[in-house]
């Protein structure tokens, strides 16, 4: 099993960000990513499976829809959002020096996973104003290994990066 941590760097203040609420959501349902030799890493779960084909018609159905039906006809795009939904599986603060150490601590198999930064918060408790109220980065865990996110993040830009 893969673990997840992250840390957050205020590179406006030169200083840990303490305080950010962080969200970890797994994502079964997004689309699967390709492993060497092309296999779909999601590719042996039926339930995955079931949610990819359903996606796949709903693409192929807003398709038709748009081509044959007006454009102010809404069109049901609930299957499509269903990629977007997860599971979530650890949530945590930064703590003084901007770390959250382990957000899994059962652990995480393989798969598309998204961490979420609540920006908002921390702009409210640091006294800042941010540009994104949130910042969402979503990436794949393919091996068994420690995974690291870090975020650098100041009032009108983020970056990340696989760390280490």
């Amino acid at each position: 099993m893969s673990t997840v941590s992250t840390h957050v760097l205020d590179t406006g203040l030169g200083l840990p960000a303490r305080g950010v609420p962080v969200q970890l959501t797994h994502l079964p349902n997004y689309p699967p990513t390709q492993r060497a030799g092309g296999r779909a890493a999601d590719q042996d779960r039926p339930a995955d499976r079931a949610a990819e084909q359903a996606v796949n018609r709903a693409v192929d159905q807003t398709a038709v829809q748009t081509l044959d039906q007006p454009a102010d006809r809404a069109v049901d795009q609930t299957a499509v959002q269903a990629a977007d939904r997860g599971v979530e599986v650890g949530v945590g603060t930064t703590d003084d020096d901007g770390r959250v150490a382990d957000l899994a601590p059962d652990g995480l198999e393989a798969g598309t996973y998204r961490l979420r930064f609540d920006v908002a918060a921390y702009a409210v408790a640091s006294g800042q104003d941010f540009f994104f109220p949130e910042v969402s980065v979503t990436f794949t865990i393919t091996d068994e290994r420690h995974y690291h996110v870090p975020l650098l993040l100041s009032p009108y830009a983020f970056s990340t990066y696989r760390g280490s």
